[in-house]
């Protein structure tokens, strides 16, 4: 064969081999994925399926797996979900108003003239004005009478304060409307009416109505009358320890623009344990400022 021949024929076999070669390739793809269909995972099948398409130039229906770090989609149903539209709420749906957040009284009876927390001051008189508990008992040791709590209460305050070294005497306690009437006209004939609204109650508007109020003095002091006592060991006795036995001291000067009374450190009140403890551990506010009631200090004529 002459050379021009020769390279004709080479020619002609890299032309067959250039066809050829990439049959090869196709036929050996598809043997793989078939074998792959049948033996790899799901997700090296998924691989090697987009991989093929891309190289064969054909688009890939297959789905991809997740990235590191993004967890696995849960079965889902292949029904569509619905969207759910929230409905206006029911017109006959009852609602609540938003309680006051400092409600009158924090939830005690303040108003009932026969309520131990009862509050009576120059704005709430007690209804009816000519009020008389029914429960009185005679105060031991003393000639007068208390509803039978508080009179309970002084004994064991008495008894306590006397073993400390603090003896106290009771200087007058429950007065009846007439009294308490008496009482007060003779402070205004002594020290005029003005003054005398600073020191005594009107009938009707006195703490000592209730049948809850006592008024001391200590015994075993050399001052032994009322207009000294706040200078007395006892009186200290009082503040520290009164409302161990539901006594406050009921106007203690500091706030009389509540009260509308001057200071008068031996008068008691009795509101009870829980009430009183409440008032000491606050400070000492008047009862008007712990339960949320409006300020006292004139009357309104």
């Amino acid at each position: 064969m002459t050379p021009a021949p020769r390279v004709r024929a080479r020619r002609r076999r890299r032309r067959s081999a250039l066809v050829v070669a990439p049959l090869l390739v196709v036929a050996a793809g598809v043997s793989a994925f078939v074998a792959l269909e049948n033996l790899a995972p799901p997700t090296v099948r998924s691989f090697v399926l987009s991989v093929g398409a891309s190289v064969l130039g054909e688009p890939s229906d297959a789905p991809t797996s997740p990235g590191p770090g993004t967890p696995a989609p849960s079965p889902t149903s292949e029904a569509p979900t619905s969207t759910v539209t929230p409905t206006d709420t029911p017109a006959d749906e009852p609602t609540v108003d938003a309680p006051d957040p400092t409600p009158s009284g924090r939830g005690y009876d303040v108003d009932s003239p026969d309520s131990i927390t009862v509050v009576v001051n120059k704005l709430r008189p007690l209804s009816p004005l000519e009020h008389r508990p029914d429960d009185l008992v005679p105060v031991s040791g003393a000639a007068v009478t208390m509803r039978a709590e508080a009179a309970d209460a002084l004994a064991e305050l008495r008894a306590d304060a006397q073993e400390d070294g603090n003896p106290m005497a009771v200087h007058s306690a429950m007065r009846s409307y007439q009294e308490q009437r008496t009482t007060f006209e003779g402070w205004v004939a002594q020290m005029g009416r003005e003054q005398a609204e600073r020191s005594s109650a009107r009938a009707g508007f006195s703490e000592h109505q209730t049948g809850l109020a006592v008024d001391v003095v200590a015994t075993g002091d050399t001052c032994g009358v009322m207009s000294c006592f706040g200078e007395t060991d006892a009186s200290a006795w009082l503040v520290a320890n009164a409302h161990r036995y539901g006594f406050v001291v009921r106007f203690d000067g500091a706030h009389e623009e509540w009260t509308g009374y001057k200071a008068e450190p031996w008068h008691l009140r009795y509101v009870g344990v829980e009430v009183a403890t409440a008032v000491h551990e606050a400070g000492g506010p008047s009862l008007e400022e712990y339960f949320g009631l409006e300020p006292a200090p004139d009357y309104a004529d």
